[in-house]
Parts: C-alpha cells; sequence; structure tokens
C-alpha cells in the first residue's frame, strides 16, 4: 500500500485527511483482495489479424477455460445472445466487415485463435455480435430487451481538479461474472514503435477496449447507461447496418485511427459519433479544468456535463455511475451519492491521485463487482491501475 502514497504537503490538514481516507479504502480494497493481470504489448499499426492473440495466449496460460472465456461467453449467452434472432448475427457480421474494416480482421484472427484452442463454436459471426453486446441488449426484438429481463451494473467515473484547475481522473470498472478477473489484460499501446497509452479491461476479446489512458492527451472511461426503456430491434440493427460504431470501440477510433490529440478534438468526436444503444463516456484532459460527462442516446441529443461549466460549492467535481445526471440515485445503489460526500469530506485540496484512489476505493464505490480501478492524471502522465 505505501506504493500507492504521492503526498504532497506533508502534516497539512487535507494531506492528512486524503491518507486517513486513502488507509481506510485500501483496508476495504485488501478484504476485497486483488488481481495483478497479465501485462501485454500490442502494436497498433502491426497486422491485424493477430492483435489481440497474444492477450488469448496469456489468459489460457493462466486460467482454464471454464473460470475465463467459458465463463465470459456462458454469461453473454444467458443475458444477451441467445436471445437475439438468428439473423441478427450475420448482418452485424458484414455490418463491421463494410464499415470497420481493421476490426473485422482482428475478429476473425480471435475466432481462429479460439477454433486451434479447440473451440470453434466462438466464431466471427458470434464475436462480432459480443462487439455490440451492449447495443443489442436494448434491442427489442419482441420480446422486450434482453437487459429487461437482466439488469446490469457497473463502473463508477470520478473527475475533480484540484485548485489550480489540474484535473484527475477515477475509474471503477465493475461487472460480473466474478471471472472477468481472469480475462483482464493490462496492455501497452504502441504507435511506431513506442508506448503511448495503457489499458486495462477484458473488452480487448471484442476488439475493443472501455478504459485507455494517453498520457498529456486524455484519459477515457465508457460507462453502461441505465436506460429504462427497450429501443426497437429493426431500428438499432439499421443503426449497425449504416456504421454506428460499438461503444466499446469509440476510444480506440479517436486516439489510433483518427489519431486524435486535442481534448476538444476527442469530445466532440464522442458526442456526434453514431452509435447504436446508450452509454456514457467520462473523460479528462490536460489543460485546466478540462473534464467531462458525455450521455449518448442512439435517438436523442443530450446535454453534455462540463468540469468548466460547473458553479457552485462543489463545482470542481464531476461524478457519474449508470444513470443520468439529471435523476437522483436510484435507493438500491447509492454509488454516485456516496462518491459525491467523500469528495466534500475530503475537499479540493485532496484532489490528486491519492485522494482520488481513496474515493475510489470506498464502498460502496468499490464493490463485490469492481474488477479495476484506475486512477489518472493526464497532465502529469501520472497513473495508477489496480486489478481488484
Amino acid at each position: 500500500p505505501a506504493s500507492f502514497f504521492l503526498c504532497q504537503r506533508q502534516g497539512s490538514t487535507t494531506t492528512m485527511r486524503a491518507i486517513w481516507l486513502l488507509m481506510s479504502a485500501l483496508l476495504a480494497s485488501m478484504v476485497q483482495g486483488r488481481y495483478t493481470p497479465p501485462v501485454v504489448v500490442v502494436d497498433m499499426d502491426g497486422e491485424a489479424a493477430t492483435r489481440w492473440v497474444g492477450a488469448l495466449e496469456a489468459v489460457l496460460a493462466l486460467h482454464p477455460w471454464e473460470y475465463s472465456f467459458g465463463a465470459l461467453f456462458s454469461h453473454l449467452n444467458e443475458t444477451v445472445l441467445d436471445s437475439l434472432p438468428t439473423y441478427v448475427f450475420p448482418i452485424v457480421a458484414d455490418a463491421i466487415q463494410q464499415h470497420y474494416p481493421v476490426q473485422h480482421q482482428e475478429l476473425v484472427g480471435l475466432a481462429a485463435a479460439f477454433a486451434q484452442n479447440g473451440h470453434p463454436e466462438i466464431s466471427y459471426p458470434y464475436l462480432a455480435a459480443w462487439a455490440y453486446y451492449h447495443s443489442l441488449g436494448h434491442a427489442d426484438f419482441g420480446q422486450g430487451s434482453a437487459f429487461s429481463r437482466h439488469p446490469q451494473r457497473e463502473c463508477t467515473g470520478v473527475i475533480a481538479a484540484s485548485q489550480t484547475g489540474m484535473v484527475t481522473h477515477g475509474r471503477n470498472l465493475d461487472n460480473s461474472p466474478d471471472q472477468l478477473r481472469n480475462l483482464t489484460v493490462h496492455f501497452h499501446l504502441r504507435i511506431g514503435g513506442q508506448v503511448v497509452a495503457d489499458a486495462m479491461d477484458w473488452y480487448w476479446s471484442g476488439s475493443g477496449f472501455v478504459t485507455v489512458f494517453m498520457p498529456g492527451v486524455i484519459s477515457m472511461q465508457e460507462n453502461w447507461r441505465k436506460w429504462f426503456k427497450d429501443y426497437n430491434g429493426t431500428v438499432v440493427l439499421d443503426a449497425i447496418r449504416n456504421g454506428a460504431i460499438s461503444q466499446n470501440w469509440i476510444f480506440r477510433e479517436a486516439l489510433f485511427t483518427r489519431r486524435l490529440r486535442f481534448f476538444a478534438q476527442i469530445l466532440n468526436f464522442t458526442e456526434t459519433v453514431a452509435v447504436a444503444g446508450p452509454m456514457y463516456g467520462i473523460m479528462a484532459g490536460p489543460g485546466k479544468l478540462e473534464g467531462a460527462i458525455v450521455t449518448r442516446d442512439p435517438i436523442a441529443t443530450l446535454p453534455t456535463l462540463l468540469l468548466s461549466n460547473q458553479t457552485g460549492a462543489d463545482k470542481w467535481f464531476l461524478v457519474n455511475t449508470n444513470y443520468d445526471h439529471w435523476l437522483p440515485d436510484p435507493k438500491d445503489d447509492d454509488r454516485r451519492t456516496v462518491a459525491e460526500n467523500t469528495l466534500r469530506k475530503l475537499g479540493q485540496g485532496g484532489a490528486n491521485l491519492n485522494g482520488i484512489l481513496g474515493v475510489m476505493l470506498t464502498p460502496p464505490v468499490l464493490n463485490e463487482d469492481t474488477v479495476v480501478t484506475g486512477v489518472f492524471r493526464p497532465a502529469t502522465g501520472e497513473s495508477i491501475w489496480i486489478g481488484q
């Protein structure tokens, strides 16, 4: 735990409060347990078909099928994929091949690797549907959406500015089943022979990632939007057919395909790129008060929260979980309220890596479904990654 301390002003009230909060939170985290994911270097300029195969091999070298990919795919089948009409799979597969040829090659390569490891049932069309799992889970093909029957809870994002306006971003990635920990990989993402960014999660098995940190540029996370409404399945499928992006691919598209390098550019792309399902994007940049929570919907245009536009006593932070910011927390899930109250107790002087790590490790912000905790400071390039 001592390795996490980056205290700035020894003896100050704010620092001591941050230390107390961090020690309490670390104790809670240690009770829950920690897991150190394997580290894999991925060349984003290299051959697409083999890009994620190293991660697949790293996972299978550590964990049997039934405690890794088998558990994931059983979960995907139970919650969404088994309920989809069979015609959905080839439509999604063809759309990816047409609009996202690089991801098509990656998914074909992953399918080949799964077949070589004795699982030809994990085919390219199957992985294509997995890539659009979140969007398809909200789609009603005549019997209600899959997620209306299998509600999800995942993720917390915190954006907090110091008194000088430097922004720190805290991220908890929550999901089930428990075996997702065994699929989690810490990636060093390389361009031009240099590692330029890090990611840590399991969505690479669908050719993407939902947490990424590029020092000096941005930190980004995607959160599940628990929207209490189904979308017409034909409308969702038409959006995918017409090139709407998987929410797991937005960050890689911005940073590695379009090579966007300014916060305003990346924010605009996240706000405007066509999507096929509801989601949130939480991000922080290196500039003064560069922080935002983007709320996306495949039909409606919804307001973005900008840290720089906030007023009042809480103007220095933003918190997002899985509910629209204009709505209160539901009674059975108060993670946002707890995070906001913890930030108020911490104070703006604690808006640094130590303080925000303490917030992210405070129950129930940290909970039994938390798989990854990350804290990022784009302006300085500092980051903390913890596998839970």
